[in-house]
């Protein structure tokens, strides 16, 4: 099995559910939870709890170093204020031809701003999902 290197991973996002997804200028941190839960299964005569994988989450978090040219920051911010969809890109392996993906239409739920006095302002963003995931790989280039 050939080693799959993280410093490829990319989050992206789109304004639009056709739009071409834009790299998170200034990315500083990032996660994204596909768990799933658990479905209770035990029937009374069972030997001890059972379960089975239950419905996928599609929820994270991440940081970003505030720009305040950035096109990102606009499009989340204006997500944020009007609850509208946005379209997160998760590209594991990053972008090309036949590579894997996962488009989140997701909301911002979360948007906080932070700094120190002699550091940098940092915009903490969290999404959950508004749809379905589309795990398709990404079309030719």
């Amino acid at each position: 099995m050939a080693r799959q290197l993280a410093k490829n991973a990319q989050i992206m996002i789109s304004d639009t559910d056709s739009g071409e997804p834009k790299s998170l200028e200034a990315l500083a941190s990032w996660t994204y939870d596909k768990s799933k839960t658990e479905v209770d299964v035990t029937g009374i005569y069972d030997a001890n709890k059972q379960y089975i994988p239950g419905q996928g989450d599609a929820r994270g978090d991440f940081t970003i170093i505030v720009d305040p040219e950035s096109e990102t920051l606009e499009i989340l911010e204006t997500a944020q204020k009007a609850d509208t969809l946005v379209y997160i890109y998760y590209r594991p392996d990053g972008t090309g031809a036949s590579k894997p993906q996962e488009k989140i239409p997701a909301y911002i739920t979360g948007l906080s701003y932070s700094a120190s006095v002699d550091g940098r302002v940092e915009a903490a963003v969290t999404f959950v999902a508004g749809g379905d995931v589309d795990s398709t790989a990404q079309a030719s280039v």
